[in-house]
């Protein structure tokens, strides 16, 4: 009886002692699955913070590009034309006299 009790003394060591290692074990992974956890957030929220602005910037330059592309139309009129040469330039047609106002 003696051998047995030797025995099972040593079973429940062994079995503390694996116990010990799967605790161990399962800390380690927790800390590492924490720490990456942690890292994945911090990269999220710095990809959403980009993306936020690159969709603000998206959203200027295709109110941009839409203003562009009235411009075109604009310079595709004879008469817008006719205005900008009138008032930049101060072109006349032939015939016409031009006063300049002294301001």
């Amino acid at each position: 009886m003696g051998r047995e009790s030797v025995q099972t003394s040593a079973r429940r060591k062994g079995a503390k002692r694996r116990f010990r290692l799967l605790l161990f074990v399962l800390s380690v992974f927790l800390v590492w699955a924490g720490m990456t956890f942690w890292h994945q957030t911090g990269n999220i929220n710095a990809s959403q913070a980009r993306l936020s602005q690159l969709e603000e910037k998206l959203s200027e330059l295709q109110a941009k590009n839409e203003q562009l592309h009235e411009d075109i139309e604009k310079l595709n009129d004879p008469e817008y034309i006719e205005q900008i040469l009138r008032k930049e330039h101060h072109m006349v047609r032939p015939g016409e006299t031009l006063f300049i106002e002294s301001k």
